[in-house]
């Protein structure tokens, strides 16, 4: 297809078959915008910086609401027919959503165990509750590959600590960051301190602006890299 156009005019695209077509400006931005992949974003107060990347080359819908975080039952439908989302942890990615998602987010939902068996990283971001409570137990740990890296940035009491420690120095996983712990600030005595393969934060992990934007940008190349079929940014293979 050949296309002639000027600033002002129609633009023509002359087909193989010697056929032409006329599209009008507004006709064209209009199929070039339904053509754009379609990013769902949960919040309204994500750095600019990482919005603008997506804005550039997608349709993005923003949830704008006087309530921070999107609840549960507008995100189920805000889902339908999307092709990325950008979402705070805060936000629960169960059973429910994936499905909501359908086959074009390109998601799917496994249990709890699979998911530790399966993951490279494990990064706890979840709410402390009374379903949550201690759930990272000895046994958990034990389902998890040796080379497994564990992060917690949520709340200590998410994890049974001496299991953790266990874990760690027994070398049943390879490493862990914890942001926080029980109690904090942890004793300077505690096991988690004195150990070589613990890294520890004083609950602060990310509190910096310059953090927050290339937290922001980190996550929309992410997502462009993955709508293209490309490696991600910050995909990391052990």
């Amino acid at each position: 297809m050949t296309e002639i156009s000027g600033r002002d005019v129609p633009r023509q695209f002359f087909h193989a078959d010697g056929n032409k077509e006329v599209v009008k400006e507004e006709e064209l931005q209009s199929l070039k915008m339904s053509n754009r992949p379609k990013v769902f974003i949960s919040r309204s107060d994500y750095p600019e910086a990482g919005i603008k990347l997506l804005r550039d080359r997608c349709e993005i819908e923003v949830y704008n609401s006087l309530e921070k975080d999107v609840p549960t039952n507008e995100l189920l439908n805000k889902l339908v027919g999307k092709d990325a989302l950008f979402i705070t942890s805060k936000n629960k990615i169960n059973k429910e959503v994936v499905e909501a998602a359908g086959d074009q987010l390109g998601a799917e939902f496994i249990d709890f165990d699979s998911l530790l068996q399966q993951s490279d990283f494990v990064i706890v971001t979840c709410p402390l509750t009374s379903e949550t409570e201690g759930i990272f137990t000895a046994e958990k740990f034990s389902l998890m590959k040796r080379s497994a890296i564990f992060i917690n940035s949520a709340r200590g009491a998410i994890v049974d600590q001496e299991s953790l420690v266990h874990a760690l120095k027994n070398k049943i996983i390879a490493a862990a960051g914890l942001d926080v712990m029980t109690p904090e600030p942890l004793p300077k005595d505690h096991p988690l301190v004195s150990l070589d393969n613990c890294v520890l934060t004083p609950h602060i992990g990310s509190a910096t602006l310059e953090t927050r934007d290339e937290m922001c940008i980190l996550t929309a190349k992410n997502i462009l890299a993955a709508l293209d079929g490309e490696k991600m940014p910050a995909e990391y293979i052990l």
